[in-house]
């Protein structure tokens, strides 16, 4: 998934300056963007990897593994899937999904 490039506009109040600046309202506009492309195509694996990151940046920890296990039913290798799956899993404390998940990562390397 390609994102759009938007330059700054030359002349931007400080509200709209620091709206672009927020880190969540970003993420925001990412998980759109994601959305958008996943009402085009419901099996998306870059949309959903790409979703899956920004809702484990704001701790949809939940919700990111389940955009991760979609990405995983679709494609099985899909690059780095199970690496992040593994990091959420350790972050959300647990740690025997987070091993599994680390195991499968490092095998699909070889």
């Amino acid at each position: 998934m390609r994102w759009p490039r938007k330059q700054r506009p030359s002349s931007t109040s400080k509200q709209e300056e620091q709206q672009f600046d927020d880190p969540l309202h970003l993420v925001s506009l990412r998980l759109k963007t994601c959305e958008d492309a996943l009402r085009k195509n419901p099996d998306d694996p870059d949309a959903l990897f790409t979703k899956a990151v920004f809702l484990a940046r704001i701790r949809e920890y939940r919700r990111a593994i389940e955009c991760l296990c979609r990405v995983t039913s679709i494609d099985a290798e899909y690059p780095m899937a199970w690496g992040l799956m593994s990091l959420i899993y350790s972050r959300m404390g647990d740690f025997q999904n987070a091993k599994t998940c680390r195991e499968r990562s490092m095998a699909s390397e070889s």
